[in-house]
């Protein structure tokens, strides 16, 4: 091909696609001005400014934005439903015609359109008026007539415009309580026969302030809230000159006051309502009212009852206000006898007196965790007997101290109160008398006993590469093959006697390591001389894949039919009898089947 002949190829190649993407450009633009044109309102719904529905059936309704925020204007002045007033406004922004026709000598009866069902006057921008009218349905359900007001032409419009537009006037009114949502409430007041109940929240936190200074629980704060904030209005009564006393509003019997932070001022909103005791037609509800809104309204029995809460299910049942993670120190004062224990930066926890002994972590931890968890079970009406509690000569003084040792809590407990179920108990110096649960404090009866690790080895059966066995004269020595198998030698590793599975062994070493103690021996005492833990008949050597010993168990004699010497390294031991026969019978399986190799 010549260059002639290529360039001309090339221009036209070019030229071929300028006019593909002018043409498409051409295309999307009459699509657009088609889309605009097809449109009831050509102005999107972010100008909409009000909305007049006049409707044979349903009546009429006039909706208007407030920077926004949708307010009913007519029949009455009230808040609007904002999902339900979205759901019509998105509906009237997408209604497209469709089926355009004209109409011959105007005949618009047989489309519903002389008299229609429903007009519609939709405001946006400035002065800008756009009116439409809505007839009957088409033959086969799936959509409605329409037309332009004033205008010779008819088209279909989708059935969910009709449907949108026939919403009655309290399916587009707001049936909340109060026009917030209550569950973000950071004070909250309840006034109800001769009591006044105040809660501020600070930093997630509810606090009682009235009538007393004192944690709240958060949990029944949510709780209070969110049935507060759930309630629905219904058979509304709009009306500014209503006796209120004639449906027990004046007085209430509560008076409820909600506190909420506005994101569009600094101030925030005060609201309260009123809810009166005068059952209503139905006794399952009662009357109330907004408080700087007119008329009243109907609510559920039970919103009353929710928010009369008594001041002891309100109070905080916490003890502890430190979580289990703050705590660096921990102290059991159990009738006299201590144990202190404290945690160390890298949250091992040590006996204060001897912090070289070993203690059991999870044990402490799951302590230290549930004492942290201990609740109230219940706040007393009144204060008992100090002669009937038995908190002069408590049983259990329980102290939690921070790491950073600047907060200190005790909890200190008592007798059973008569046929309670629970047991009394204050907080350190509070003179206060609360009930907890009787059956909590022995879970904290701790000594020393129960902290200590029992284990005898703390190395995990995995790590052991090598075993060896002494069992009187015959010595052999395992090691573990990459396959799982072990390699079974007498005597060192000079001669190979076979192999076993690790079936076998792993019993063993499982049952081995998973050993705890009940006694503990010097060696010296009389017990390790007499059942010859010194120089056990009977030992196994574990190692690991650098021959480095990871533990050492000797098997001594019964000294009774509850326990077994047995040797761990240079310590001596007594383990239960039923812990140590897995022990002794994997290790006689293993022995047998190295017999038949």
């Amino acid at each position: 091909m010549s260059w002639k002949r290529t360039v001309i190829v090339a221009v036209i190649a070019v030229l071929a696609g300028a006019w593909y993407v002018w043409d498409q450009k051409r295309i999307e633009e009459k699509e657009a001005v088609e889309t605009v044109a097809s449109r009831l309102v050509t102005q999107a719904k972010e100008a909409f400014q009000s909305v007049e529905l006049e409707r044979a059936a349903a009546g009429d309704v006039q909706l208007v934005r407030e920077d926004e925020t949708w307010r009913l204007t007519e029949p009455v002045a009230t808040r609007a439903d904002e999902t339900a007033v979205n759901s019509l406004i998105d509906a009237i922004d997408s209604a497209r015609k469709e089926n355009t026709f004209e109409v011959a000598d105007g005949n618009f009866e047989a489309f519903g359109l002389a008299e229609p069902e429903i007009k519609v006057q939709v405001q946006a921008g400035e002065g800008q008026i756009t009116a439409f009218e809505l007839g009957n349905r088409t033959t086969d359900d799936s959509a409605v007539y329409a037309r332009m007001a004033g205008g010779k032409e008819v088209f279909t419009v989708p059935l969910n415009l009709e449907t949108q537009l026939s919403k009655s006037f309290t399916d587009l009114r707001d049936k909340r309580v109060l026009p917030a949502n209550l569950n973000e409430a950071t004070t909250v007041t309840l006034q109800f026969e001769m009591t006044t109940l105040t809660a501020e929240k600070s930093d997630g936190k509810w606090r009682l302030r009235e009538p007393i200074a004192q944690p709240a629980d958060s949990a029944k704060m949510s709780e209070i809230l969110r049935n507060w904030n759930n309630a629905r209005a219904s058979d509304f009564i709009d009306s500014d000159t209503l006796n209120l006393a004639d449906f027990g509003l004046e007085p209430p019997a509560l008076r409820a006051i909600a506190y909420v932070a506005d994101e569009a001022t600094t101030a925030g909103r005060l609201l309260a309502m009123r809810i009166g005791d005068t059952p209503t037609t139905g006794a399952a509800k009662r009357w109330a009212m907004a408080e700087g809104e007119g008329g009243i309204f109907q609510v559920p029995a039970t919103l009353l009852t929710q928010l009369q809460p008594d001041l002891r299910d309100l109070r905080s049942k916490e003890i502890f206000s430190m979580t289990s993670a703050e705590v660096g120190k921990a102290i059991f004062n159990v009738n006299g006898q201590v144990l202190a224990l404290e945690r160390d930066s890298a949250d091992v926890w040590h006996l204060a007196d001897d912090p070289d002994a070993k203690l059991d972590q999870g044990t402490v931890g799951a302590k230290v965790s549930s004492l942290t968890n201990l609740q109230v079970k219940e706040y007393l009406e009144l204060p008992p007997d100090p002669a009937e509690t038995g908190l002069d000569s408590p049983n259990l003084i329980a102290t939690l101290v921070t790491r950073d040792g600047a907060t200190s809590q005790t909890v200190i407990t008592g007798r059973k109160a008569g046929d309670a179920d629970y047991v009394y108990a204050r907080r350190g110096d509070d003179p206060e008398i609360f009930g907890v649960d009787w059956t909590r404090p022995g879970d904290f009866f701790l000594t020393r006993d129960d902290v200590i690790d029992r284990s005898i080895f703390d190395f995990d059966q995995s790590l052991v590469q090598t075993l060896r066995i002494r069992d009187g004269e015959r010595e052999l020595t395992l090691k573990r093959t990459d396959s799982g198998a072990w390699n079974v030698f007498r005597g060192e590793e000079d001669d190979r006697i076979g192999q076993v599975e690790g079936s076998y062994v792993t019993p063993l070493l499982y049952a081995v390591t998973g050993l705890d103690w009940d006694l503990q021996f010097d060696a010296g005492d009389s017990e390790v001389q007499q059942y010859d833990l010194i120089t056990p008949s009977r030992e196994l050597t574990m190692l690991d894949e650098e021959d480095v010993e990871l533990g050492r168990l000797g098997q001594g004699e019964s000294s009774d039919i509850y326990v077994h010497l047995v040797r761990g390294g240079n310590a001596f031991f007594a383990v239960g009898m039923d812990d140590y026969a897995s022990v002794s019978d994997s290790l006689q399986s293993l022995l047998d089947q190295i017999e038949l190799k």
